[in-house]
């Protein structure tokens, strides 16, 4: 799924939460998010449903496919 990018980093930013707090929220590791906000990796169904449910967006708002619009 190397065509899927995501707005976790803009969200992250705008909450003005570190990437380490995060971590602690959504009960993932480090890597793993870095994976999710640098590679765009695209998580597991839970931690999907975890960052979504913490920025309070859809799965559409915070993840889409490249040339769709943001």
């Amino acid at each position: 799924m190397s065509d899927i990018l995501n707005n976790l980093q803009k969200y992250r930013v705008w909450k003005n939460i570190t990437q380490d707090q995060l971590c602690k929220i959504l009960k993932i590791s480090l890597s793993n998010l870095r994976k999710i906000e640098v590679y765009n990796k695209y998580p597991k169904y839970q931690v999907r449903q975890r960052i979504c449910n913490y920025f309070n967006v859809s799965q559409n708002q915070m993840f889409y496919r490249k040339g769709d619009s943001k």
